[in-house]
């Protein structure tokens, strides 16, 4: 058998600074998560912004009155659309979606250059 000095355990201060350790790393962790949840949402609004402007663009595109100016929203979006003659006898069309992400506002604008409807036909 063996003797009390001769069996090894954990002292109280190991384990004090074992939890420490491990609670420090899982503070971590958390904090990288949150991050990366927060980042992951960021993109997910930008995405579907981006799928209302191009939308609201595509109708534009369509109807490429001169001059046209619209607005309206989708859910979370804000958005505006405008087109402007070229000098060149093309169109300028160009779709804003505007939201608020985390306090801020966040936005995306798309712009394409086109053929009014009717030299198209």
């Amino acid at each position: 058998m063996r003797s009390g000095l001769a069996r090894r355990a954990f002292t109280l201060t190991e384990a004090l600074v074992s939890m420490t350790i491990l609670a420090t790393s899982i503070i971590g962790l958390t904090s990288a998560f949150n991050l990366a949840s927060r980042a992951s949402s960021q993109a997910l609004r930008m995405s579907q912004a981006m799928e209302v402007a191009d939308s609201r663009l595509r109708y534009l595109v369509g109807e490429s009155a001169d001059g046209v100016a619209a607005s309206g929203a989708e859910g979370l979006f804000a958005w505006e659309t405008r087109t402007r003659q070229l000098d060149s006898g093309l169109r300028l069309g160009t779709a804003v979606v505007r939201w608020m992400d985390q306090g801020q506002v966040r936005s995306v604008e798309l712009s394409e250059v086109f053929l009014p409807r009717q030299e198209r036909e």
